[in-house]
């Protein structure tokens, strides 16, 4: 069962699906005076809205590793973090968590950690 969970100020449609690729989210901003009646006359931004997503156990992936490259160093944690946010249209996380488990995608050099891995479980974007 997909489950999808968005909080947060105004009118929001939502729509969720699976793609070949991976699943995909869009929010869609119905936020304004005239939105009952009509044609709109403009949109109002609604502020930050906090999306999570809960896949099924079946899914075939790895976690996002918390160090960008199998180093320690300055390219883990806060860095990997703001590095998934970019890539997904953001400007930085703002939170994250993460556990020890025996895989991860390294975002850096795009190779998969089969060991002692550092792994996100979540990350807060804005």
């Amino acid at each position: 069962m997909k489950v999808v969970v968005v909080g947060g100020e105004g009118f929001i449609e939502i729509f969720a699906w699976e793609t070949a690729p991976g699943y995909s989210v869009h929010l869609l901003n119905y936020t304004n005076p005239n939105m009952l009646r009509g044609w709109f006359t403009g949109t109002y931004p609604v502020g930050p809205q906090l999306v999570r997503a809960e896949l099924p156990e079946s899914i075939n992936g790895a976690r996002v590793d918390w160090c960008m490259t199998p180093e320690l160093g300055p390219g883990c944690g806060q860095s990997a973090a703001n590095a998934w946010c970019t890539s997904k249209g953001f400007s930085r996380a703002t939170s994250f968590n993460w556990i020890v488990q025996s895989a991860a995608f390294r975002q850096g050099d795009h190779t998969l950690c089969n060991g002692y891995c550092g792994a996100f479980t979540d990350v807060t974007c804005e």
